[in-house]
């Protein structure tokens, strides 16, 4: 589905257009947009599920609920629909010359991507701003200006500042955050720490001698022995909390770490200390 809304005005002698908007895709429909270089320039809040970003460096990054992307005139860029859940994002859109003028102003955000908080605040914004561009006065263009500068200000000061974590204290977040929500995608991780997916592979490799796939994996096996150990819990109990999708899935990365199935280490665990 999309809602958009696009006018035409003349600045500087030039047509020049401005408009906002809302996308959305289920979790059926892939939407890709491969190796975009648009004129015009447009920041999109997403609201649900996830999209897939390469910049112009090639650095991907997966974006999520909060997170803002930006399309800038002449810089290539890359984004596909994470087809996961129901994706939405709520966008406004320029021509050149007027983003020029807001970005001599300093209202356009520097880096492509950063997280922002998703507030009700945020998206009354985004409805002023939508209702000041399908305006009937004559003074549309004001109050159109007037709505998207104060959404673009409200998104850059609910900006969310990384923490900055360096050595070992950036090990141990990392770490922590590998165990503590099995099903959190490693990208995520790796984008909380400021780094594209295969710069932080290749760092945590270095720093912990595993890949984060692996050491999560061999983490996620090693705290099922724990549990299997348990007398009261069965091997779907077990199965269940550390958050795998079926009994069947378990077993299979089970017997691939330890060597037996999880019933065969519950049936005679001494065996295999």
């Amino acid at each position: 589905m999309e809602r958009y809304f696009y006018r035409h005005y003349q600045l500087s002698g030039k047509l020049q257009r401005v408009g906002c908007g809302e996308f959305s895709s289920q979790n059926e429909r892939i939407v890709q947009h491969l190796d975009v270089n648009t004129q015009d320039y447009s920041l999109s809040l997403i609201v649900s599920g996830a999209l897939w970003f390469k910049d112009q460096q090639g650095q991907v990054q997966i974006l999520k609920k909060g997170d803002v992307f930006q399309r800038k005139p002449g810089m290539v860029h890359s984004t596909c629909v994470v087809p996961t859940e129901e994706y939405r994002e709520q966008f406004c859109l320029m021509s050149g010359d007027l983003y020029l003028h807001f970005n001599q102003m300093e209202l356009i955000p520097r880096e492509m991507t950063f997280q922002s908080q998703a507030t009700p605040e945020s998206t009354k914004q985004f409805s002023l701003l939508a209702k000041a561009i399908k305006n009937d006065s004559p003074h549309w263009y004001k109050k159109a200006m007037n709505a998207m500068q104060n959404w673009l200000f409200l998104i850059d000061d609910q900006k969310d500042e990384k923490r900055e974590l360096t050595g070992l204290n950036k090990k141990i977040f990392a770490k922590e955050e590998l165990v503590s929500s099995w099903s959190k995608p490693i990208p995520f991780i790796a984008q909380d720490l400021g780094m594209s997916y295969s710069t932080f592979r290749k760092w945590f490799k270095q720093e912990v001698g595993l890949t984060p796939g692996a050491f999560r994996k061999l983490s996620r096996v090693k705290l099922g022995c724990d549990l299997l150990l348990q007398p009261n819990l069965s091997i779907t109990h077990v199965s269940e909390a550390l958050d795998y999708p079926d009994v069947y899935s378990f077993s299979k990365q089970f017997k691939q770490v330890i060597g037996v199935t999880p019933s065969q280490f519950k049936q005679n665990p001494l065996c295999f200390e």
